[in-house]
């Protein structure tokens, strides 16, 4: 263990090869190997303020500090607590130096399996804790990153270990030249096997021969069924009555009528305009129409919630504590315990965060909601729940998200 590291706690202001050099810094204070990659940074937001970058260990870390300090677990107590399970684990290292931590997980109305793993969680947490105290470096251990704050996981940088050097061997090589008649089929052994495939030739003949005249006759036979298919005169068909138009009914168009409607020429309505009718059809004045005034009512939509303005301020963190709450409690006492679970990769925080970008596609974090945009997520979540029952609430969540 270095005894010149020195902890920082303000990791977003370094640079890439500064962070590196930090991690290295870490793993050395740390006795665990660098090029393992046994420790790594995570942003945190707790809520209240900007998220903030830390380091963490992995579970490998841990142990690798238990077997270089010699750490010995000598005591590991538990109690329930407000419906908790506390552990708290008593160790002491190889130079008589003994810590003191707790690991808890909140466990009630839990059975099965889901019992059985939270028991679980919640010892390893006290051991990893306890064997992390003796070290001092500042580091959270991975048990301690909460899901529901973690903002997204930088790409840690890659600690590769060198390329190991192989001194090349001067030493005269092997002769491995085939000798005479190595590998060589004898003569007899190859006449024997024509021989066999001659005979087999010989045997299969008859049969293609055979085969290839059925063939070709069939073929000859399909030929000659499908032209005289072709030869037969087919029956001629009787023409449809053709359908047409009733005779139209003769009009009297009185004796006072100057026109005359023959029956098989419409030119006949057609008549050359007097020149009076012209005139008066020049003169007359034009009067355009009165266009009629049209009202249009907008529909009032209350089930839509305008869009964040480009700019927006956010909400400060006392607007959005309520809100983060009433969302804690609602997955904490009814989400979780009925199958809201992690999966690879994506955190029961991030499948919520998914299902309010699903919602509103204008936000990409919970932090850019707004207060009517945060009361709609919510109510509809806790109407799901009373109306339907949390398994069904997260079942919905589950399909909605895509997971």
């Amino acid at each position: 263990m270095s005894d010149n590291f020195i902890p920082l706690y303000d990791l977003e202001s370094l640079n890439e090869q500064q962070r590196t050099e930090y991690l290295k810094a870490v793993c050395k204070h740390m006795g665990v190997p660098d090029n393992l990659n046994l420790v790594a940074l995570v942003h945190i937001d707790e809520g209240e303020g900007p998220a903030h970058l830390v380091a963490y260990a992995k579970r490998g870390a841990t142990e690798n500090v238990r077997n270089n300090l010699k750490i010995d677990v000598t005591s590991l107590t538990n109690q329930m607590i407000n419906g908790s399970i506390v552990f708290t684990a008593t160790a002491k290292s190889g130079s008589g130096r003994q810590e003191i931590a707790t690991g808890s997980k909140y466990i009630e109305n839990l059975t099965g399996v889901q019992l059985d793993d939270a028991l679980m969680t919640a010892s390893t947490r006290a051991l990893r804790r306890v064997t992390l105290q003796f070290i001092g470096a500042g580091v959270l251990d991975e048990s301690e990153i909460d899901k529901r704050k973690t903002v997204n996981t930088p790409a840690t940088p890659q600690l590769i270990a060198p390329e190991p050097t192989v001194k090349p061997n001067a030493e005269p090589g092997k002769d491995i030249t085939p000798a005479p008649g190595y590998n060589v089929i004898p003569q007899e052994l190859i006449d024997a096997g024509n021989a066999i495939t001659q005979r087999a030739i010989e045997t299969m003949k008859p049969l293609v021969d055979a085969a290839q005249k059925e063939f070709e006759a069939n073929q000859a036979k399909l030929r000659a069924d499908a032209i005289a298919a072709l030869n037969v005169k087919p029956a001629e068909a009787t023409p449809a009555k053709r359908k047409g138009r009733p005779p139209k009914a003769k009009v009297d168009l009185g004796p006072s009528s100057p026109v005359d409607v023959p029956n098989d020429n419409f030119d006949g309505l057609r008549r050359e305009p007097a020149q009076a009718d012209i005139k008066a059809a020049v003169t007359a004045p034009v009067t355009p129409p009165t266009p009629t005034p049209v009202s249009v009512t907008p529909i009032p939509r209350a089930d839509i919630i305008p869009a964040k303005a480009p700019g927006a301020a956010r909400l400060t963190a006392e607007q959005v504590k309520p809100y983060r709450q009433r969302l804690f409690r609602l997955m904490n006492d009814h989400l979780e315990p009925n199958g809201l679970r992690q999966e690879e990769g994506l955190g029961r925080a991030d499948q919520m965060r998914m299902l309010a970008g699903i919602m509103f596609p204008e936000v990409t974090s919970l932090n850019e909601l707004t207060e009517a945009q945060w009361e709609k997520y919510l109510q509809s979540l806790e109407t799901k729940v009373q109306n339907d029952g949390a398994p069904a609430a997260v079942k919905y969540i589950r399909e909605t998200i895509g997971v």
